[in-house]
């Protein structure tokens, strides 16, 4: 569901509360501005260094 283009937002703010899917939901074009921003903030603050280049790198950072 995460990868699917059309997933409604109320489906993928669901997704965001399960860890395995945020840099799905992250590249995601239906995924809102305040997720984005909550989900970059779990990047950053992440103990594996891949979340935070990750979080660094972003477009949206």
């Amino acid at each position: 569901m995460a990868q699917n283009k059309n997933a409604p937002a109320k489906v993928l703010e669901y997704l965001a509360g399960l860890t395995e899917f945020n840099w799905l939901l992250l590249a995601h074009p239906n995924t809102s501005v305040e997720m984005r921003q909550t989900l970059i903030t779990r990047f950053a603050k992440s103990y594996i260094e891949s979340d935070r280049l990750y979080a660094a790198q972003h477009p949206d950072t």
